[in-house]
């Protein structure tokens, strides 16, 4: 039986029934609002009716309780109407179940289902906050390699669009360079043109004056033929020979006034064609920058021509002289710079090593072209500009960056070694030079040089001045150094020329040097300076353990 206050019994089989002990304790307000039923609410009707809960149906009375496992989780939420609380009775159908009874089991399922919420509530929290925690740290490990990627990939992409601005650059470069030197070449070909025309001119006067000297000639002899023939013929031969005058006297004004004329117009012309080609010989050539292998290789060619030239030509040389005669002869003949260098030499001679020292003697003189300021003959004459770039040179230096300096250094040396002034200077010196080298070796070694073996000492000096210049007009920086008689043997840069096996690692003073040594000084650009390579090893005989 149901009392006044229940509502009428709802047995909706879409709808579960709610027994006391599956009612949450500990729902809230909020619960009312989710169609939950407090816990106190259910108290309240238990109380006030003294009744027991009657269920709604005997399927739901005799079905088995749900076990800890079958519990509802805390995810999981029963959604309760008000027609789905049964109000207490104390029959149904046959079927009474005491308040008592309902109202202990109640508290006992609430509390083993409070004790389970809060234990999967408490697991959930732990397992939230776990992978909260996981997530994070994934998040800021993927970011950083994110971010890691990134920057690599944006230095890449940096270098490689430099890279191929650098590219288009110089591919444009190359395309102006093309272009300007096809329109120089067209020019050059119209020029060549007008001269060949005008030389056909000139050729056509030349074959008109041919033409005037043979009609001269035919009138000579016209007036012969008058003359011998008498009055007859002397009237025909007479009007004849007036008409060729009168039309020479017409044509050789004309060509008079025009020879001078062509004359000009072809000297004008020329003058464009060679301004021309150097111009264009300026505008393609590229830096002179030469490989350092392909100069070490003509360093190697030097040595060893000079080294034949001493040996071809002082072979048969008498050492018949003692150290103090020879030192004697030296400075009634070499100057001053050279002798200080020599003097040592020739003060421990050895006879054995003639040929040595007078391959050294040579190379103390070839040794002012390499070490010489900027070029090798400038400066040597009076001109007013050598002695205005040698100043100039010597002022960048305080001002231009090294960088800076040898670019200016290569491109202007390399301008000026090619003019007909420095080339005329550099030609005087060097044999003057050539003189000085066979009168030194002809006192010590009382042997004169023939005008052959000038002349081949002549080629060697060109050689070895043109070699010079290449070295000065690269951006890079080099230094050329001589070993000094008496000075320590230094592996790194020099070669001992009478070194056996067992004599390689010794170190002996040095008794004369046959060759320099070239240590080139930064990069290629004139860049680095702290970097160094040696190019050629110098050539230096040391002395003997039991020698002077």
């Amino acid at each position: 039986m149901l009392d006044d206050h229940t509502q009428a019994p709802c047995f909706k089989t879409d709808r579960h029934e709610i027994k006391p002990e599956s009612v949450r304790r500990d729902a809230g307000p909020e619960a009312a609002d989710n169609n939950m039923v407090p816990a106190e609410s259910v108290e309240a009707i238990t109380a006030r009716d003294d009744s027991s809960l009657a269920i709604n149906s005997a399927e739901h009375i005799d079905r088995p309780e749900a076990s800890l496992d079958e519990a509802p989780s805390a995810e999981s939420e029963i959604q309760l109407t008000p027609s789905s609380v049964l109000i207490p009775s104390e029959q149904f159908d046959g079927i009474l179940i005491s308040s008592e009874q309902v109202d202990g089991e109640s508290k006992d399922s609430a509390k083993r289902l409070s004790n389970l919420r809060s234990t999967s509530t408490k697991i959930a929290s732990l397992r939230a906050a776990f992978e909260k925690e996981g997530t994070a740290a994934d998040m800021v490990q993927s970011k950083r390699r994110l971010l890691s990627g990134d920057r690599g990939t944006d230095r890449i992409g940096e270098k490689e669009r430099e890279y191929w601005r650098e590219i288009g650059r110089l591919r444009d470069e190359r395309d102006k360079e093309a272009e300007m030197k096809q329109l120089f070449q067209a020019r050059c070909i119209e020029l060549e043109d007008e001269i060949e025309l005008l030389k056909q001119r000139i050729g056509t006067r030349d074959g008109k004056e041919q033409g005037d000297d043979r009609e001269t000639k035919e009138g000579a002899r016209d007036s012969k033929i008058s003359s011998e023939t008498g009055p007859p013929f002397s009237g025909v031969v007479g009007d004849v020979e007036a008409e060729r005058k009168k039309q020479k006297a017409v044509e050789v004004p004309a060509a008079e006034l025009h020879i001078p004329q062509t004359s000009t117009q072809v000297e004008i012309l020329e003058r464009q064609i060679a301004d021309l080609k150097r111009t264009i010989s300026t505008s393609t050539r590229m830096d002179p920058v030469r490989a350092d292998t392909d100069l070490a290789q003509e360093m190697g060619v030097l040595h060893h021509e000079l080294q034949n030239w001493t040996v071809n030509t002082y072979r048969r040389a008498k050492a018949n002289s003692t150290p103090t005669e020879l030192v004697a002869k030296l400075n009634r003949v070499a100057e001053a710079p050279h002798f200080d260098a020599l003097r040592q030499v020739y003060a421990t001679y050895d006879p054995s090593a003639k040929l040595a020292i007078y391959q050294s003697t040579a190379m103390t003189y070839i040794m002012d072209i390499f070490t010489a300021n900027l070029l090798f003959g400038l400066g040597s004459s009076e001109q007013e500009w050598q002695s205005r770039v040698l100043q100039t040179a010597e002022s960048l230096t305080h001002v231009l960056s090294p960088l800076a300096y040898n670019r200016w250094r290569s491109v202007t040396l390399d301008v000026i070694r090619h003019t007909n002034s420095l080339q005329e200077a550099t030609e005087a010196v060097g044999m003057s030079m050539v003189e000085s080298i066979c009168a030194v070796l002809a006192a010590v070694s009382d042997v004169a040089a023939s005008d052959s073996q000038r002349l081949s000492l002549n080629h060697i000096i060109r050689r070895a001045i043109s070699l010079a210049h290449s070295f000065h007009v690269q951006r890079a920086q080099y230094e050329f150094t001589l070993p000094t008689a008496g000075s320590s043997f230094r592996g790194e840069i020099m070669d001992d020329i009478a070194a056996e096996d067992g004599d390689l690692g010794q170190c002996r003073p040095i008794r004369c040097a046959t060759f320099l040594s070239v240590v080139k000084v930064g990069d290629e650009f004139g860049d680095s300076l702290h970097l160094r390579n040696v190019l050629v090893k110098a050539k230096a005989l040391c002395t003997t353990p039991d020698g002077p």
